[in-house]
């Protein structure tokens, strides 16, 4: 278990925009240890509220209604680097730098692969 955690250190409910990089150290993310069992689920949960804004925004900007999760993750990547916005208060890019953990990144990516698929299979039949 991670002995200094931030979330826990500062009482950090969730992440946001704002308070993202201010609470992790980008460069640490991937240590073990560095990022307790709670502050994991806080960081998938953030994750996925960025692909979430993405989807929507897919919608309206590119017009595309039909999507993979696979297409997800290239619109996100473009966004993170196409240098839109400061890299700190990038949603896009700090997804990338949540993605360094790799349960972080198992977790978004079968989140994902679950709900929009990837090319070669279909999302997940709804209940």
């Amino acid at each position: 278990m991670a002995r200094l955690d931030p979330c826990d250190k500062w009482s950090i409910r969730d992440f946001s925009l704002e308070n993202f990089l201010r609470v992790l150290e980008a460069n640490r993310i991937g240590e073990p240890g560095y990022l307790a069992p709670i502050t994991v689920g806080k960081v998938v949960a953030y994750g996925l509220q960025i692909v979430e804004s993405t989807t929507e925004s897919m919608e309206v900007l590119a017009g595309l209604r039909v999507w993979t999760g696979e297409d997800l993750l290239v619109q996100i990547r473009t966004l993170a680097f196409a240098g839109l916005i400061d890299d700190e208060l990038s949603p896009w890019r700090q997804f990338w730098i949540a993605n360094r953990h790799p349960i972080v990144r198992w977790a978004i990516n079968n989140a994902m692969m679950n709900r929009w698929g990837a090319t070669g299979f279909p999302p997940a039949a709804s209940p």
